[in-house]
């Protein structure tokens, strides 16, 4: 392995244990509003069957474009574009998910701090930003 191979390497298992670190914490905060709960399972089951099929859609898309690139350029590069489609549909759907848990415990943390709700909303945030950069680096590898 060369050096540059080393630093997506070890960026991306960086990346990895921020984001467990991350949603453990964030999944250690608790929502105690029944009512908060309540709509948050709402946008919660809706979110998941927007990105479920939004995901049939990518996949469907994504199959007419590999056999494409099959015939425009062979089977690596083909390969390489699936994979890449497959991690950035993991990268929403994951990040839809924490994007969600995220918002009702940020209504919850609001009753207590602000200043806290918004530090609790923005590492919500970069779970999203760490999701992408990971799921892209180990696409590189």
């Amino acid at each position: 392995m060369t050096g540059i191979e080393y630093t997506i390497l070890l960026s991306w298992l960086f990346a990895l244990v921020a984001i467990v670190l991350l949603v453990k914490y964030i999944n250690s905060k608790k929502v105690l509003d029944d009512k908060v709960k309540e709509i948050g399972g709402f946008i919660k089951t809706a979110g998941l069957a927007y990105i479920k099929r939004q995901s049939l859609y990518v996949l469907a898309v994504s199959f007419v474009f590999f056999v494409a690139i099959f015939f425009l350029s062979g089977i690596q590069t083909s390969i390489t574009f699936i994979v890449g489609s497959f991690l950035s549909t993991l990268a929403a759907m994951l990040s839809l998910r924490i994007a969600v848990e995220t918002n009702s415990k940020v209504t919850e943390e609001v009753k207590k701090s602000e200043k806290s709700a918004f530090n609790l909303a923005l590492l919500g945030g970069s779970i999203t930003g760490l999701s992408v950069l990971s799921l892209s680096l180990m696409g590189l590898q």
